[in-house]
């Protein structure tokens, strides 16, 4: 561990991205106390206002301050991220465990199940679009 913090302070853009991570998270976290309004409070009067010095980003077009809205959706970022995460952990250990305690032939199943899904190009499973017919002369 002491390694890998020696090796991202040594590096300019390591240093960069760790400290911007930090500051995300720590604003998240502290949402409540930083940010400046409420984030579902109305306030029509005050609607898509620039940025200014009262509404750091400014207003929606309901009077809400996105500042605060900002913030406080880091806080919902943050959650779904340690959900999927803990899922993704928990089921991989599962089957790392049954793949090495378990028999021979379970441990060649879950392998040919994950090298079957890990041959299909990215491009394959991020993109469903249909493709658009030509448009007539």
């Amino acid at each position: 561990m002491i390694d890998i913090l020696r090796r991202i302070t040594h590096e300019p853009l390591g240093m960069i991205g760790l400290v911007l991570v930090v500051l995300i998270v720590i604003s998240a976290l502290l949402a409540g106390v930083i940010a400046p309004y409420d984030p579902i409070e109305l306030r029509i009067v005050d609607r898509l206002q620039g940025p200014s010095a009262s509404h750091l980003l400014g207003t929606d077009q309901l009077g809400r301050d996105l500042f605060s809205r900002v913030l406080y959706g880091g806080q919902v970022a943050l959650k779904v991220a340690l959900i999927s995460i803990g899922a993704a952990l928990g089921v991989g250990v599962l089957l790392g465990m049954i793949a090495g305690l378990g028999p021979r032939l379970l441990d060649n199943i879950i392998m040919l199940f994950f090298d079957t899904i890990r041959s299909f190009p990215t491009v394959m499973l991020c993109c469903s679009s249909t493709p658009s017919a030509p448009s007539p002369p």
